[in-house]
């Protein structure tokens, strides 16, 4: 599936089991879930828990689901961003202050 596009709701629903398996996943009753069928949209606090479950399921990635704000919701998927300290490319920023304090 192409990163720029996401998966839309009915398709998403339907990979997950149907109307009444994501109404138990997302802790909500059916009407709800075929009222986002049919609007074509699943509220963004729904979306979320079930964008864990589906990449759990391997159905979609996070990033996938949330193509334009995944690193917001999920920092950890945040493209990582490197310092040089002391010669040496560091992840944390914290460690790079002390590597380059060590280094003086």
């Amino acid at each position: 599936m192409p990163n720029n596009k996401r998966m839309d709701a009915k398709t998403l629903i339907e990979k997950l089991g149907g109307t009444a398996a994501v109404a138990v996943l997302a802790n909500v009753k059916s009407p709800s879930v075929s009222g986002w069928k049919d609007s074509g949209r699943i509220p963004d606090d729904k979306l979320i828990r079930l964008a864990l479950i589906a990449e759990k399921r391997k159905i979609a990635t996070r990033k996938e689901l949330f193509p334009h704000d995944y690193a917001a919701i999920w920092p950890d998927l945040a493209p990582k961003t490197f310092i040089r300290a002391g010669g040496v490319l560091v992840e944390d920023q914290r460690k790079a202050m002390r590597l380059n304090t060590k280094a003086m």
